[in-house]
């Protein structure tokens, strides 16, 4: 699978899911990365700052769009669909400038459009139901079962012309799959490996048939892995168990050596004249494992009455609230009504610190609210709901990223001088400078600019700018039908993000 591709890509673009400098700095210094530090070493790379409290819908599309989440329309999973944008991001610019653009994995791009030669969806467009038949049975190899089912599996596997590797790794995590012991096992890892390798080697199968201009890949596998195994990565102030610490304390930066190889792979798809860039949303940081744990439940607005005010929401240690248009109550008004969200036992706020932060509204829960599922909660309308309805425990999610601990961005292209640091990067900085890598123009509206720092001056020359776009009017905010919203669900689970 590494042969080389007849028509190199004018630009590749990789998304690392949830990867953080913490890990692949150091195993750069150690040799281990070998593929990440070459491209360092003839491009640039630094650390990119997030934006706490979005989920990666909306971080995604902020990147590839230069925008706000806000402007964007997408601001979470429930809204994460592509008749939501506002906004155009650099595979959209890109196709309408004539360019054949490829996308598998990435959030927000189905149904396809005109010049996407092939395009498969995120777990998260879950809408379209958009994966061919036989590849929604390989996402599914976690739960086969029985000899006959996985000769079955095993057969469409080969049959897809994706190589052995991809095969061996998806049975043996079916395989694996049936000794799990919840996160005390490596088979969750696998079975995430496996799906990993699958994906990539179907990107670089669609990519040397479609011979697109441009493609990206989503790899979700460090983010994955973080949530589940980070305590043991970490392995202090006894987080982790130590029993198992030995045993599972290098998944982690095994998921980052897979991610390095995988990087290894689609480089024959690009030769010296390829753009390529490497980006991560966030990185990961220990989640503080004391006292009752518990997070808001993704329900909230709709057990509060709520749901019909608000745009989207981050279900974790952060929530966020925002009104899908300017009509009806004000945020100030939608505050006091969460803000009367009590115990009806003691009259204590469930709900502490609350506050606004632009245009939402950021929920904590009360440290002395004791996780009594059953205890009964007052509304601001006057009815009462359960404890349990609002809030959860997450047992499970070791690594978080609801504070925005920073990304990656790596670059290496034509017009970068070799060697440099990236400093100072935002996810608004990625839009423009990937425009600029590519001589594309760039809307004088984006909110970054491009890192002129690390290009060489030739390449700042060429940097032109057109006039400030005006985003699409909003139409209804659309969200997912129960049946997708279920499936959807179902997916965020097996990822770790809700139990």
């Amino acid at each position: 699978m590494s042969r080389t591709v007849s028509k190199p890509l004018r630009g590749l673009f990789i998304g690392l899911d949830g990867a953080t400098d913490d890990v692949i700095g150091p195993m750069m210094r150690q040799g281990r990365l070998p593929h990440l530090a070459g491209l360092r070493s003839h491009g640039a790379y630094g650390r990119l700052a997030s934006q706490p409290g979005y989920s990666s819908p909306a971080l995604w599309t902020s990147i590839e769009s230069g925008y706000p989440p806000e402007e964007n329309g997408v601001l979470g999973f429930p809204t994460a669909l592509r008749s939501n944008l506002r906004r155009p991001r650099i595979h959209e610019r890109l196709s309408k400038a004539g360019w054949k653009v490829g996308m598998c994995r990435m959030f927000c791009n189905w149904p396809p459009r005109e010049n996407e030669v092939f395009v498969i969806p995120s777990f998260a467009d879950v809408a379209g139901r958009a994966h061919p038949e036989w590849l929604k049975t390989l996402c599914k190899a976690k739960v086969l079962s029985g000899y006959g089912e996985k000769a079955r599996f095993a057969c469409k596997i080969a049959m897809a012309g994706l190589g052995l590797k991809p095969l061996l790794a998806l049975v043996v995590a079916g395989l694996g799959e049936r000794h799990r012991n919840e996160e005390t096992s490596r088979s969750y890892f696998r079975i995430q490996n496996a799906q990993h390798w699958l994906y990539a080697r179907l990107f670089g199968k669609l990519v040397r048939t479609h011979q697109p201009d441009y493609a990206a890949l989503m790899i979700g596998l460090a983010d994955a892995v973080g949530h589940w195994y980070w305590h043991y990565h970490e392995a202090r102030n006894g987080i982790a168990p130590r029993r198992d610490t030995r045993r599972l304390g290098g998944v982690v930066e095994q998921a980052y050596a897979e991610i390095d190889r995988v990087i290894g792979e689609l480089l024959s798809l690009t030769d010296e004249r390829t753009t390529i860039v490497i980006v991560s949303d966030h990185g990961m940081k220990l989640v503080d494992r004391e006292g009752s744990n518990m997070v808001v439940a993704s329900a909230l607005p709709k057990r509060l009455g709520l749901d019909s005010r608000v745009e989207a929401y981050f279900s974790g240690y952060v929530v966020y609230l925002g009104l899908p248009n300017e009509e009806g109550l004000s945020l100030v008004e939608l505050l006091n009504e969460v803000q009367q969200t009590r115990l009806a036992s003691t009259d204590r706020p469930v709900f502490d610190p609350c506050h606004i932060v632009k245009n939402r509204i950021r929920l904590g829960i009360a440290r002395d609210v004791p996780y009594e599922p059953d205890s009964r909660v007052s509304t601001w309308d006057g009815r009462e709901v359960r404890l349990g309805a609002l809030v959860r425990r997450e047992p499970r999610r070791h690594g978080d990223h609801g504070d925005g601990p920073d990304g990656i961005i790596l670059l290496r292209a034509p017009g970068i001088q070799a060697g440099t640091t990236i400093r100072q990067a935002t996810h608004y900085n990625v839009a423009p400078t990937v425009l600029a890598l590519l001589r594309m123009p760039i809307p004088a509206s984006l909110k970054g600019e491009p890192l002129r720092h690390v290009m060489q001056p030739e390449l700042v020359d060429t940097i032109s700018y057109t006039a400030a776009e005006v985003p699409s009017a909003p139409g209804p905010t659309r969200t997912l039908d129960a049946e997708d919203k279920a499936m959807l669900e179902e997916r965020l689970r097996n990822l770790g993000y809700i139990d």
